[in-house]
């Protein structure tokens, strides 16, 4: 008898504490959720988009003469152990941030999920923005996103030859 009337005496707060967990794990599943979500719309997000993005914060204030300026100026310089120096500019590090990104999206392009063709309609969007911008916009008109451009057709054609080649070689004939 006394185990029981501790029992019920206990009951309101076990209760509390069960609702309690249960808050949590629902909250817990919502926030997975979310980030399944989110992980999904960023796995969609075109990673090369990225120099362009960051190319057009900087040289739509600053202007065409500017930019070219501000591209060919040193990032930073290294003697190397033969004796020469190695300067390497702005526009330099920004076209391997651009490389960099085409490869993490080649590798992306591997994979067989929905999100990759909603990604390469998002590459053509992409390449057509900048090459409209190339063609109108003066600051754009630099070589170093000419090749940014390029590295957003390469990442298209190697995306769809990626989809078109991957399925064929999943079939197995019997």
């Amino acid at each position: 008898l006394l185990a029981i009337a501790a029992s019920e005496l206990n009951y309101p707060r076990a209760r509390r504490q069960v609702t309690r967990a249960a808050r949590w794990h629902e909250t817990a599943r919502q926030r997975a959720r979310y980030l399944a979500a989110m992980g999904s719309l960023l796995r969609a997000f075109p990673m090369t988009m990225l120099p362009v993005l960051v190319y057009a914060l900087i040289a739509l204030p600053l202007g065409h003469d500017a930019m070219e300026n501000g591209l060919n100026a040193p990032l930073f310089s290294a003697m190397l152990p033969s004796g020469a120096d190695w300067v390497v500019a702005r526009g330099d590090a920004l076209l391997t941030f651009a490389a960099a990104c085409l490869f993490v999206e080649i590798i992306k392009a591997t994979s067989s999920r929905r999100s990759v063709m909603i990604e390469n309609g998002l590459s053509v969007l992409a390449f057509t923005v900048s090459l409209v911008a190339f063609i109108l916009v003066p600051a754009c008109g630099t070589n170093e996103f000419f090749l940014i451009m390029g590295m957003i057709l390469m990442d298209f054609i190697a995306s769809f030859v990626v989809m078109t080649v991957s399925p064929r070689r999943d079939v197995q004939f019997s």
